[in-house]
C-alpha cells in the first residue's frame, strides 16, 4: 500500500495548486512538484514536430498565465486561443464546444486580437520557450538528438490526472457563466430540452477523468479531493443538479478504490461490503459474455434476442464495474477481469466490442487504481499499462 495518511487541507492546497498559478508571485508554479525541467522547451519541440498531446501542453500554459490574464481574455476563450495559437492551427472557435452560440460568434470577430494579445503574453511569460532571442529559440538545441527528445518527453509532463482535473474545473466554470449568460439574455428557457455545448463539454470532461487512473499516491490525493469537491457543487448544475445512479455509483466506487489507496476513507466512498460478492459477479459476467461472444450475428438470430444477449452481457459488465473490493484478494481478482475483459473485447473486434467499451476502460481506470494500492508485485502477472 502507499504511504498512508493525508489531510483534507493537503487536499485542497493540491487542488488550488491545480487551479490557479499566479507568476507575478515567486515559486507559484503550476504542479512544480510534477515537472522536469524546462517544460516549456519540451512543449516548444512537440509543437513544431506536431506532436502536441491533446490539449495538455495547452492546459499547462493556460495554468501558469496570471488569475488576471485568464480574467481579462475570459474564462471560456482561453483555452480556445491558447491551443490555436500553440498548435500553429486557425482558430475555430465555432467549433469549440464549451462556448455558447452567441460566444462562439463574438469570439470570431475578436480572435486576432485574442490571439496577438496570447502571443506576447507567452513570450513574456515563459522565456525558455524561445531563449534570449527569438531567432535563437532554446527548443532547437534539442532538434539534432530526438532519442534524447523521446526519451524525456513523457517524463516532463506532469500527470494527466492533473490535466484532467484542470480541464474538468474550467469547463465547469464555464457552463456556470454560459448557464448566467443565457438567463441574462432570457434564453434559458429555450435550452431545457436541448444539451448546449458547456453542458455537454462538462460532461465530456468528467468522462474523461474518470477513465484515468491514479499513477501514485499525489495522483489519488488530486482524484479523490477533485471528486470530493465536485459531489458538493454538483448541486449549482443548471440542467442536472444530481448525478444519474450509475454516475454517482462509480464516483463512489473510485472514492472507495482512492481511499484503500491513501489507507483512509473519504467521504462520498461506497461501503464495505462483504468479502465474497465480487467473485460471483464476474463469474456471471463472464458467462454471459462467453453466450454473447459465440451466438452467431443479429441477422441470423433475430434483433430481440441479440438485444437480449446484449442487454445481459452489459447487466454484467456494470454489475462487476460498480462493485467495492472487500479486500486484497478481491482487488487482484478485479485487477484481472478487467485485463480480461479487455482483452476479450479486442479480440471480438470494434464491431461487436463497440457497446461494451465504454464501461472495460472504466474498469481498466479502478483496476489501475487498484494496482496502485496493491503495489505492483502483488499483481506481477497482470499487464501493467494504465488507461
Amino acid at each position: 500500500m502507499l504511504r498512508e495518511t493525508t489531510s483534507a487541507a493537503n487536499d485542497a492546497a493540491r487542488l488550488d495548486a491545480i487551479e490557479t498559478a499566479d507568476l507575478d508571485c515567486p515559486g507559484a508554479d503550476f504542479g512544480a512538484e510534477l515537472r522536469g525541467p524546462s517544460l516549456e522547451i519540451r512543449a516548444a519541440a512537440a509543437v513544431r514536430s506536431r506532436r502536441i498531446p491533446g490539449l495538455d501542453a495547452v492546459l499547462e500554459a493556460w495554468s501558469r498565465l496570471p488569475p488576471a490574464t485568464q480574467d481579462q481574455l475570459g474564462v471560456q476563450a482561453v483555452a480556445v486561443a491558447f491551443y490555436g495559437w500553440l498548435a500553429g492551427d486557425a482558430l475555430s472557435p465555432t467549433d469549440e464546444r464549451w462556448l455558447t452560440d452567441a460566444a462562439a460568434s463574438k469570439s470570431s470577430v475578436r480572435s486576432d486580437k485574442a490571439l496577438n494579445l496570447l502571443a506576447q503574453i507567452a513570450e513574456r511569460s515563459m522565456p525558455e520557450l524561445y531563449g534570449t532571442k527569438k531567432r535563437d529559440p532554446a527548443w532547437a538545441r534539442l532538434d539534432a538528438d530526438t532519442a534524447a527528445l523521446d526519451a524525456v518527453w513523457e517524463a516532463a509532463l506532469p500527470s494527466p490526472v492533473h490535466f484532467a482535473i484542470a480541464l474538468h474545473r474550467r469547463t465547469w466554470q464555464a457552463l456556470q457563466a454560459s448557464a448566467a449568460f443565457l438567463r441574462a439574455a432570457g434564453k434559458a428557457e429555450e435550452r431545457e430540452d436541448v444539451t448546449w455545448p458547456a453542458e455537454d463539454a462538462e460532461d465530456e470532461a468528467l468522462t474523461d477523468l474518470l477513465m484515468l487512473s491514479c499513477r501514485d499516491r499525489a495522483d489519488a490525493e488530486a482524484i479523490r479531493a477533485h471528486l470530493t469537491w465536485y459531489l458538493g457543487v454538483r448541486p449549482q448544475h443548471p440542467k442536472r443538479p444530481a448525478l444519474s445512479e450509475a454516475e454517482g455509483s462509480f464516483i463512489a466506487v473510485r472514492l472507495r478504490d482512492l481511499g484503500m489507496v491513501l489507507g483512509a476513507e473519504g467521504a462520498g466512498a461506497a461501503p464495505v461490503p462483504e468479502p465474497g460478492a465480487m467473485l460471483g459477479l464476474i463469474l456471471a459476467h463472464r458467462a454471459a459474455w462467453s453466450l454473447y461472444s459465440a451466438t452467431p450475428h443479429a441477422e441470423e438470430t433475430g434483433w430481440d434476442a441479440h438485444f437480449a444477449l446484449t442487454d445481459v452481457a452489459g447487466a454484467g459488465s456494470e454489475a462487476v464495474l460498480l462493485a467495492p473490493c472487500a479486500d486484497q484478494a478481491e482487488a487482484i481478482v478485479f485487477i484481472e477481469h478487467a485485463h480480461w475483459y479487455a482483452a476479450e473485447l479486442e479480440a471480438v473486434g470494434e464491431a461487436v466490442a463497440d457497446c461494451f467499451g465504454y464501461e472495460s476502460r472504466q474498469m481498466l481506470a479502478r483496476a489501475g487504481d487498484l494496482v496502485a494500492y496493491l503495489g505492483d508485485s502483488a499483481v506481477a502477472g497482470v499487464p501493467a499499462e494504465r488507461t
